[in-house]
């Protein structure tokens, strides 16, 4: 296999209150982040071989852009209750397998990565009743991050 599961996002409402059924439940979530550029912020869960990413847009003008746009992630998160798929399913590679991409995807290059990091998106990224599908060359395990990266780990989740 040239590839592992990452993580998968869900869009949520605004600050993801869904996220507290998780705290309440017992597990631990690890830091937050905005994604400058692309009108999203997030609340996460690690695990020791993946993430759990609970995903809304705190800046529509942001998240339609011209740059953002191809995304679909505006009206993926706003149609979420209405037909759109609220799920993304993100790949990254395995440990030794090269630039492999595991489906026919395009170059998205979002503002809060350097001009020379792409993240894979599958070309069905405009089928909002599909998740949408991409892949990151530079994911890794939770539980293999730098110790300036680590987060509170729950179990595995696959």
């Amino acid at each position: 296999m040239a590839f592992e599961f990452d993580h998968l996002f869900i869009c949520t409402d605004i600050n993801a209150w869904e996220a507290e059924a998780l705290v309440s439940f017992g597990l631990v979530e690890g830091s937050s982040n905005p994604h400058p550029g692309q009108g999203t912020a997030n609340r996460r869960f690690f695990f020791h071989n993946a993430m759990l990413e609970f995903l809304w847009v705190h800046n529509p003008q942001e998240a339609k852009s011209e740059l953002i746009y191809l995304t679909r992630l505006w009206e993926r998160w706003t149609n979420r209750k209405n037909g759109a798929c609220p799920f993304g399913i993100c790949l990254r590679p395995a440990v030794g397998s090269g630039d492999t991409i595991a489906f026919s995807s395009w170059a998205y290059r979002p503002p809060y990565l350097p001009q020379t990091i792409s993240i894979a998106v599958g070309t069905n990224s405009d089928v909002l009743t599909e998740p949408m599908l991409f892949q990151i060359p530079f994911g890794q395990r939770p539980d293999r991050y730098p110790t300036e990266k680590l987060q509170p780990l729950d179990i595995s989740l696959i």
